[in-house]
């Protein structure tokens, strides 16, 4: 059975779990990373951590290792090997954690949901007229081992990895429901504080529900991560793994560089 990298086709719909609208212009970024799906684990036991009763493997680690190294390189960052793992053993707990949340709430996407959503996808890419983007998009699919994007979208372990990248999205809009807006009043009152030109008033009340609700899913987060029990078998904490993505982010300032993140590939 193929162990393929969905990545490149989720990750850019998927944007700190939250579902945005197909656009295929957005693509190119994601198909820049080759794949990874022949590299074997080396360095690690069979088992580096059990969350919610599943095992993450060493393969498992290894994957997101690379992945996370050749995420950042890409814009120009590099980290030492110990930084890589904590990121990759981090976000794979975390996603661990979150696909546990998921579970308990019954968000589940199911496969059928999951295939349609990458037939979208296929579509807005086959519709595009970058024909650039169309052969990156092929060239990606052929380095996951597959020979069109048909066999891609069909295959059983693409499809169970979209649905949980899906299920995410779909916590993560439950969890920030119940952030409420700021008052024009709040609004008037951060532009006067900031010092911001602008009369902007429904943009400026976006971007700050946008911020409200991003720091109550940060708080989600960290709260499965400090407080969940889950069994790490190898030497990494990875309880400050996200104060390294805000170094990284904060190297990236003043970068053009957009939608960085940290989305699993093959867990």
């Amino acid at each position: 059975m193929k162990k393929i990298s969905v990545f490149f086709l989720t990750a850019f719909l998927v944007i700190g779990g939250s579902i945005v609208s197909v656009n295929a212009s957005q693509i190119q970024k994601y198909l820049s990373f080759p794949s990874i799906n022949q590299i074997k684990n080396q360095n690690y036991s069979d088992i580096v951590a059990v969350v919610a009763g599943n095992t993450i493997t060493g393969q498992d680690l290894t994957r997101q290792i690379e992945f996370e190294k050749k995420k950042w390189e890409n814009v120009g960052l590099t980290k030492d090997a110990s930084s890589y793992e904590k990121l990759a053993l981090g976000q794979l707990i975390s996603n661990a954690l979150l696909d546990e949340q998921v579970q308990k709430r019954n968000l589940i996407v199911t496969e059928k949901e999951a295939e349609q959503y990458l037939k979208d996808i296929a579509k807005a890419i086959n519709e595009s007229n970058n024909d650039a983007e169309k052969v990156n998009f092929m060239s990606a699919i052929k380095a996951s081992g597959f020979s069109t994007a048909d066999e891609y979208i069909k295959s059983p372990d693409v499809i169970k990895s979209t649905s949980k990248v899906l299920a995410r999205g779909k916590l993560k809009a439950d969890i920030i429901s119940s952030v409420e807006a700021p008052s024009d009043a709040e609004v008037l009152e951060f532009i006067d504080q900031n010092n911001l030109k602008t009369n902007d008033l429904k943009g400026v009340k976006e971007q700050m529900l946008n911020i409200r609700q991003q720091s109550v899913w940060e708080t989600f987060n960290n709260s499965l991560l400090n407080d969940a029990a889950y069994d790490i078998k190898i030497g990494i904490d990875v309880k400050d793994y996200k104060d390294l993505y805000k170094d990284l982010y904060k190297e990236l300032e003043g970068k053009s560089i957009n939608n960085i993140q940290g989305e699993v590939i093959v867990q």
